[in-house]
């Protein structure tokens, strides 16, 4: 399982992009065991970090993490699927529910909302948020939950204004072991693919990220670069 956590090198880039972009609010949809979330943390320009993880013993292992964490104060850990936590933060903050964020053990954000309700996800303590409770958007999101979900969840960000022009969007794993230059190659040859009428899970997801990157290219909403480290990361800044 090691080859899920980002690593140092990963991390480094990570804490340089964020650094770059003095991000002060920062979403990863997919926490494992708290890495990543803990090096953005620890960017001095970082001041709220909200990360999502579907993984209950994952997150378990993180949560631990994180209370020894001299940043926990700045960090919200959310056990729950990705896709229906983005889709709760586009509905925007609401007064309808009385919200009370406390501090859990080691200082991370907790909530005493409902299940169901948007500020669940602790937005008013460590999410996106002003000192005077108006709406601000992320300046940084970092993509790393389901490798299909990634056009349909930066779409959502998108639509909603949930990254800043000017804000970037990392996603993880976009080479998936050589897989999605080796697609790339054989439709550039007009070769069938592998991935043509996939079957199996691996060649549905380097479908995914194929069209991912291929269309964030084509997208003038987006400047793109894919940087071969690791897995492979995209690199997206907003400018529209």
């Amino acid at each position: 399982m090691a080859h899920m956590t980002s690593g140092k090198l990963q991390g480094s880039l990570l804490s340089l992009l964020c650094q770059l972009v003095q991000a002060r609010r920062v979403l990863e949809l997919g926490t494992f065991t708290g890495y990543s979330s803990l090096v953005l943390a620890g960017c001095s320009s970082v001041q709220s970090l909200v990360t999502i993880e579907r993984d209950p013993l994952a997150a378990a292992i993180a949560r631990r993490f994180f209370e020894r964490s001299q940043n926990a104060h700045k960090i919200t850990l959310r056990q729950g699927d990705a896709n229906r936590e983005l889709a709760l933060l586009a509905q925007r903050p609401s007064s309808s529910c009385a919200h009370a964020a406390t501090a859990g053990a080691g200082g991370y954000n907790q909530s005493l909302c409902g299940r169901d309700t948007l500020l669940e996800l602790e937005i008013g303590a460590a999410g996106v948020g002003n000192e005077e409770g108006e709406w601000e958007a992320f300046d940084l999101v970092f993509l790393d939950a389901g490798k299909r979900d990634y056009a349909e969840q930066r779409a959502v960000l998108l639509q909603h204004n949930l990254i800043r022009v000017g804000g970037l969007v990392v996603a993880d794993n976009v080479l998936w072991a050589g897989a999605v230059p080796l697609h790339s190659e054989a439709l550039e040859r007009g070769e069938p693919s592998a991935t043509a009428q996939p079957r199996e899970r691996h060649e549905k997801v380097t479908r995914a990220l194929y069209d991912y990157v291929a269309q964030t290219a084509q997208d003038a909403r987006w400047q793109q670069l894919v940087l071969p480290l690791r897995d492979g990361l995209s690199v997206c800044r907003r400018v529209a």
